[in-house]
Parts: structure tokens; C-alpha cells; sequence
């Protein structure tokens, strides 16, 4: 009895020189994140989907912030998608 989970975590590092992550980036990722979701469920899975935002790097807290917020929005829309 319970449930039965499955979780994968996207890595994305935040890197201001050179653009990182481009909206390809987080477009791909996510959109990759939620058919795994669509997959899981069909399959009796419970989806953990995690985009895993590094905190290295030398962008301040509101930057982190801004782009952890496209980051979800994009995922919660993909997901919606599907």
C-alpha cells in the first residue's frame, strides 16, 4: 500500500556573462520536466519534478530570485500543457 514516486532534477546554473539559462534553456528543461511528469502518472507514478537552480555563481538574491520565478512559471504552464 502507499504510493510509489519518481523524481528527476533538471541542474541549472545561473551565469549572467554569458546568458545562462536562455529561454531555451528553461523552455527545453521544463518542457522535458513535465512529459516525464505525464509519463510517471500514466504509469502509476507519483512525478517529483525539481528544476535544481545552482546558487554558485556572483548574481545577487534578486537576480536568483527573478529567474527561480521564470523557472517555475514555465514549468507550471508546460505542465498544464500536457
Amino acid at each position: 500500500a502507499g504510493c510509489k514516486f519518481a523524481k528527476w532534477r533538471s541542474p541549472i546554473e545561473i551565469d549572467l556573462t554569458t546568458g545562462q539559462p536562455s529561454d531555451l534553456t528553461i523552455e527545453t528543461n521544463m518542457q522535458d520536466l513535465a512529459r516525464y511528469a505525464l509519463i510517471c502518472q500514466a504509469e502509476g507514478l507519483v512525478p517529483i519534478v525539481e528544476p535544481d537552480v545552482s546558487l554558485k555563481g556572483d548574481h545577487d538574491l534578486e537576480t536568483a530570485v527573478r529567474i527561480n520565478l521564470k523557472i517555475q512559471s514555465v514549468l507550471f504552464k508546460a505542465m498544464l500543457d500536457h
